[in-house]
């Protein structure tokens, strides 16, 4: 018991979003090991707690002898599934999700939940039943190259806003070139929202 309350504890403090499992390995029957009369003390040996299985090593402060024990560590995670078939290049919604719990360690890459998912479209044909990962989906464009677009200027204390014209396409979070229809500059924006960018100063 000692040995699984050592590696909960360590295994919470560094991934604390996961539901957690451990496995103690059994102890060979056939040691003869003099009963420990003071707190044993745990250490990894072989391994880390981000792997699914590790060795810890344990020793007793009154007595002179050290014990290897294997565990193996399981973590579980919510995770989106999908309800419905989804076409690629349909945005994805909330809609299409329920949530699951998944064996982080036979899928290391997904998404928790929809906040973690951002606006993205389906990059490839999806089914229902899948649990979604980064490689099937792709940022939403949400500003089109041609359109016209609001252009948005901030600095602490004062906003300011224009119209221009987007020069290339572009999902949220990317930098793009537009042109201010008012200046008829040519200036680099971060695209913000739907046919709208920011610049800041």
């Amino acid at each position: 018991d000692s040995i699984e309350q050592f590696l909960l504890q360590e295994i919470m403090e560094q991934t604390p979003e996961a539901r957690v499992e451990v496995k103690v390995g059994h102890i060979d029957s056939r040691l003869k090991l003099k009963r420990c009369e003071s707190d044993m003390v745990h250490r990894l040996a072989y391994g880390s707690v981000h792997q699914p299985k590790v060795t810890v090593q344990t020793t007793c402060g009154s007595q002179p002898w050290k014990l290897n024990v294997v565990a193996q560590i399981l973590r579980y995670s919510p995770a989106l599934q999908l309800k419905v078939s989804v076409n690629k290049g349909e945005r994805l919604t909330p809609e299409h999700f329920s949530l699951v719990e998944i064996d982080v360690s036979k899928m290391p890459r997904f998404y928790r939940d929809v906040e973690q998912l951002g606006a993205v479209v389906a990059h490839q044909n999806l089914l229902p039943g899948q649990v979604l990962t980064p490689a099937m989906v792709r940022p939403e464009k949400l500003v089109k190259k041609g359109e016209r677009i609001r252009i948005q200027v901030s600095e602490p204390g004062f906003t300011l806003s224009g119209v221009g014209v987007s020069l290339s396409d572009g999902a949220y979070g990317e930098s793009i070139q537009v042109k201010n229809l008012q200046s008829n500059r040519i200036v680099e924006a971060t695209v913000v929202e739907p046919r709208g960018v920011e610049i800041k100063l």
